[in-house]
């Protein structure tokens, strides 16, 4: 609830944050940072919450992530995307997601260094651009917001359902038949979201701002 509360403010946030400089995007994702740096200081859970500053942390990161795309969109076609983009930066974009996940000790850390690589991986021109321009790698990007939306449903009923599938003697055979078979309902009921509700969503707001 936290997530979709947020969600009714993301279209207002990208309306304004799109006006925004490249300077001014950049220093408001840093006081974002701080902002949920300053929030995960007052948990021992890391940014593992939900129902008390759950709303808070939501519209950070959410707000954070479409500051991200704005910024992208600026910067793709100007003399440091080249650098960016580079896969040496790709590289060391890995690494430093790595290093945070391991030895940072703090989730803020790991998403300022994943908006690092998201931002480098975006801007590639040569082998990581090859390697994601798969063609199930961008269809599975292309539902990826479907499938974050119905994800949890799907993994929680079903799991329910098969609690009582039997193990054939083999330990761990119940966990791994819910695993794929959750992860093949939710690209099913992805897909259909992306085709039903999402692409005539999108298309509608697209008239609708077109118009004005």
């Amino acid at each position: 609830s936290a997530e979709w509360a947020v969600y009714l403010i993301c279209p207002w946030l990208f309306l304004t944050a799109s006006k925004f400089n490249a300077a001014l995007k950049l220093l408001t994702i840093g006081g974002l940072f701080v902002g949920l740096a300053s929030l995960e200081a007052q948990s021992d859970r890391g940014l593992d919450f939900t129902t008390d500053f759950g709303v808070v942390r939501c519209f950070l990161e959410f707000s954070i992530g479409l500051l991200l795309a704005c910024t992208y969109l600026r910067l793709r076609d100007s003399t440091v995307s080249s650098w960016l983009g580079s896969d040496t930066h790709v590289a060391g974009s890995v690494l430093a997601v790595v290093a945070a996940i391991i030895l940072a000790g703090r989730d803020t850390w790991v998403v300022v260094t994943f908006c690092q690589l998201l931002l480098a991986l975006g801007m590639n021109e040569h082998r990581a651009r090859a390697l994601l321009s798969a063609a199930p790698l961008i269809f599975l990007g292309e539902i990826s917001y479907s499938f974050y939306m119905c994800h949890t449903f799907v993994f929680h009923y079903l799991g329910l359902a098969l609690e009582r599938l039997p193990s054939f003697g083999v330990p761990g055979v119940p966990a791994v038949v819910g695993l794929l078979l959750s992860l093949a309902l939710t690209i099913l009921i992805a897909t259909l979201m992306f085709r039903c509700v999402e692409l005539p969503t999108r298309s509608y707001v697209r008239s609708v701002l077109g118009s004005r």
